[in-house]
């Protein structure tokens, strides 16, 4: 999913710095922000992806699942 949410931003940002027509600032601000995205967004997305797999595989091989599991009375 990260590479589709990637394109998704990318285009979601892309559309915003189109939009802007009144002031030169907010556009020139904008585009920054567009460009800073390109060059940070594909590997903050992926370093969040490797976390995530980290806390997944921890919790999926835990020794202690059975603090978690509600037993019915």
């Amino acid at each position: 999913m990260t590479p589709f949410a990637f394109l998704k931003s990318l285009s979601v940002k892309i559309q915003d710095v189109l939009s802007v027509k009144a002031d030169p600032k907010e556009q020139i601000k904008k585009g920054l922000m567009l460009l800073m995205f390109l060059a940070l967004g594909l590997p903050i997305l992926v370093l969040n992806l490797m976390a995530d797999f980290y806390y997944f595989w921890m919790n999926n091989f835990r020794s202690n699942l059975k603090k978690i599991i509600i037993d019915k009375e």
